[in-house]
């Protein structure tokens, strides 16, 4: 009589010490993202593709409800606009939400797997591989990224409620279909990777329901089902192909070589290889030993995650190559072929050593050796791309904060010229986070290597002369010990940030508030010197209970001869700090002074 397998935890807890190992694991390779600051497509892809400032929220979200629309991914707008409607210009906002949508992609992830019977060994181990990849490291630094991450959020519990509506044999009831039909299209509308969807519900059908198609009732009408969204793909299809087809980054190629070259760049990534170390032979050979393992062990799973992998990367091959996290929808699949592999020989050798009662114990120690050797290939690759990382978010950090300390907010219509040589020629970047930084569309920022020619030096208000600090990686140290998991950036010389100006003067000039503090709605005298006779524009700051508020006011007052004139304190306790004035047709001069209000 074989001996009974011995249990050394209960499965509940089990299950809740794999999840909460999970949490911390995710946690440990990602926590450096929480730093990240605007940047890469941030600025475009609020101002410039989602319109924010120039059409209404609701009209981003009707193009949300027509799917078939050539506006850019409109889901990826009512996630960018209501969060900097709400939060500002703070990342750690976005990056807080992304993390989110992270975690929830590893559970959504676990009942994905539950759903293709993959039992609870294989389940988790799919988790662990999938939960990090540095392959897909942008997601922690590039909030431009959420596109990806929104198309996974959808079309993975699109896919689960397909099969487990199907894992009965019965046909999906209509309010299923319904289902999956909206999740379809918010997919479709985060990106279009997800154009995919019904390749994978007819993979599934092909694989795991193959007996279904001698019961003509069920084969009608899952058939039409899947046809009609077919259909929508194809739509869909053709409204992005024509949107999309004028950016040289997405115009496909259609050569059966760069195809292949495609999968072999994502395999590259995922499986952390040297770039191109997958030639086309290499290419094929890997997914011809993939899909034949899976075979050889007969396991569904693990043959529809390696076919659902292929399929899901279609939309990828033609176009020109992205970094991994570009595959994410498609990656579950490459996880459940690993996972489905991994678990048959652990069963394996538990059979052929008759280990029986340790299968547990077995199944405990190859989840943490794989967590194991996969982190400490995590923390190689990791470590070899965070310096540029660093660097990179470090000059744009910089930039950011220094202009935020030395020019607190600006007037209407002002322009900069920013004189640098960190940022690449041509790159827009900082002209959109300036935008974001101060909350207004009108203000422009120049860059000389942006400028055809010779920037036309008198038309700025403000010119910057900006060199970065330089900052060095050095390894992280813990209660004096040195830690490899992650080096830290150090500042080792301070930037430059200087101010000029050919249209006046940039220094700095004061003005007086007399009496310095007064109630609320009290009349006070403003003086500005060196300004007589004239009305006045003002841009002031009103700082209240820690939150800071930005007024413009043209025609503030009409100043006297003595340069001086009467104004009511504004309705609200707090500190007005002045920091910009103009004469009436004037140029805008920098100011310094504060008034109290209580």
């Amino acid at each position: 009589m074989p001996a009974e397998p011995r249990r050394l935890i209960h499965p509940r807890l089990l299950f809740f010490l794999g999840a909460l190992f999970l949490l911390g694991y995710q946690l440990f390779f990602t926590f450096d993202g929480f730093n990240t600051v605007f940047g890469g497509d941030d600025g475009m892809n609020l101002l410039s593709l989602h319109h924010h400032w120039e059409i209404p929220l609701r009209q981003v979200a009707l193009q949300a409800l027509r799917v078939v629309t050539p506006e850019y991914r409109p889901l990826g707008g009512l996630f960018y606009r209501p969060m900097f409607m709400i939060f500002g210009y703070d990342p750690l906002a976005f990056r807080i939400a992304i993390a989110l949508i992270m975690l929830a992609a590893i559970w959504l992830v676990y009942l994905l797997a539950r759903a293709l019977e993959m039992p609870r060994s294989a389940a988790a181990l799919c988790c662990l591989l999938f939960s990090y990849n540095a392959g897909t490291m942008d997601f922690q630094y590039n909030t431009g990224t959420i596109y990806d991450l929104l198309a996974f959020l959808f079309y993975v519990p699109a896919l689960i409620l397909y099969v487990r509506g199907r894992s009965s044999g019965r046909p999906l009831r209509l309010w299923e279909m319904a289902l999956v039909l909206a999740l379809f299209g918010a997919a479709l509308d985060s990106k279009e990777i997800a154009v995919t969807l019904p390749g994978a519900l007819f993979l599934y059908e092909a694989v795991y329901r193959r007996a279904d198609i001698r019961t003509p009732r069920i084969l009608a009408r899952q058939g039409a089902f899947l046809a009609a969204l077919s259909l929508l793909a194809v739509f869909y299809s053709r409204a992005k192909v024509t949107e999309l087809s004028t950016n040289a980054f997405y115009r496909p190629r259609h050569s059966i070589s760069f195809a292949l070259g495609s999968y072999g760049h994502y395999f590259e990534l995922l499986l952390y290889r040297k770039p191109e170390s997958f030639t086309i032979t290499t290419t094929i050979l890997t997914m011809i030993v993939l899909v034949g393992l899976c075979l050889l062990i007969r396991s569904r799973a693990a043959i529809f995650g390696a076919l659902f992998f292929v399929c899901a990367l279609v939309p990828l091959a033609p176009i020109n190559h992205r970094g991994g996290f570009a595959a994410y929808v498609a990656f579950p699949g490459l996880a459940i072929a690993a996972a489905c592999l991994l678990d048959f020989a652990r069963e394996a050798l538990v059979s052929r050593l008759k280990l029986e009662r340790y299968r547990q114990a077995i199944a405990i120690g190859l989840f943490l050796l794989v967590a194991y050797e996969a982190g400490r290939l995590h923390i190689r690759i990791r470590n070899r791309l965070l310096p540029y990382m660093h660097q990179v978010h470090h000059d744009q950090r910089e930039v950011m904060t220094l202009m935020k300390q030395r020019l607190p907010d600006l007037p209407p219509d002002f322009r900069l010229l920013l004189v640098d040589n960190t940022f690449p020629p041509g790159d827009w970047i900082l002209f959109f986070l300036t935008r974001m930084l101060y909350s207004d569309p009108t203000v422009w920022l120049d860059r000389p290597s942006c400028i055809q020619g010779l920037p036309d030096l008198p038309s700025y208000d403000l010119i910057i002369h900006y060199r970065p600090g330089r900052i060095d990686a050095v390894p992280f140290r813990f209660l004096g010990m040195r830690w490899k998991w992650e080096p830290r950036a150090r500042e080792i010389t301070s930037p430059v940030f200087i101010l000029t100006s050919q249209r006046s003067d940039a220094s700095v000039h004061p003005v007086t508030f007399s009496p310095a503090t007064v109630a609320k709605g009290q009349s006070l005298t403003l003086t500005v010197p060196e300004i007589a006779s004239t009305q006045i524009d003002v841009v002031y700051r009103l700082v209240t209970a820690g939150k800071e508020e930005v007024r413009r006011s043209m025609g503030w007052c009409a100043l006297d001869a003595q340069s001086s004139c009467t104004v009511p304190a504004p309705a609200r306790p707090g500190t007005l700090i002045m920091d910009w004035v103009r004469p009436q047709n004037g140029q805008w001069r920098r100011t310094v002074g504060s008034l109290a209000i209580h």
